[in-house]
């Protein structure tokens, strides 16, 4: 497999126009920042709970003390766990054109 090399682009991939860090590129974006509103709003309604909105929360894996039980506490999980996998293909996808 040749591997191409390419200039390192130091902004971030949604073209908001900020330095594309880890941190801005997984939690800071307007675009990826809309896509956590959306799916810690669907898992609040869904767990009937009111989950805080942070990177530590969501980012980290922590699970917020509101949540309770097992069924709640695992679909909390692999909302999140879906949530990271989807932000990190949709950016390596974009890396690799």
């Amino acid at each position: 497999m040749l591997y191409r090399k390419k200039k390192h682009q130091p902004l971030c991939w949604h073209e908001c126009g900020k330095r594309g860090t880890l941190l801005h590129l997984l939690w800071e974006c307007p675009a990826v920042k809309t896509l956590w509103l959306d799916v810690i709003s669907f898992l609040s309604e869904s767990l009937d709970v009111n989950i805080p909105v942070g990177p530590n929360i969501c980012l980290l894996g922590l699970k917020p003390e509101n949540v309770v039980g097992r069924a709640a506490v695992q679909s909390w999980t692999l909302g999140c766990l879906a949530t990271k996998r989807l932000i990190l293909l949709n950016w390596k996808e974009r890396k690799t054109d």
